[in-house]
């Protein structure tokens, strides 16, 4: 009966441990299709990190895309961006 019990606890702790190991290894990645800038993909800890960064990864490529194509962008112009970039689909 004490083998029983050990095994028991053994596996218990073995299955707490692997659990607890993989929550803290896994990644989202976010991956959204933009019409001007491409295909933004992004892996992050969680979703809400992964869509964060997917927006700034799409206000810095429209920003420059503009700057290269027409020069120095507007305060204006960089506002719509953020707008734009900030309703990226969920």
């Amino acid at each position: 009966m004490k083998t029983f019990v050990a095994i028991f606890v053994s596996l218990i702790l073995m299955l707490i441990v692997n659990n607890s190991s993989a929550a803290t290894n896994s990644t989202y990645t976010y991956e959204v299709e933009t019409g001007d800038v491409g295909t933004i993909k992004v892996t992050a800890s969680d979703k809400a990190t992964a869509y964060r960064a997917a927006g700034n990864e799409c206000f810095d490529r429209r920003v420059a895309m503009y700057e290269r194509l027409r020069g120095e962008i507007s305060e204006e112009r960089m506002h719509e961006f953020a707008i734009s970039c900030a309703n990226l689909k969920w």
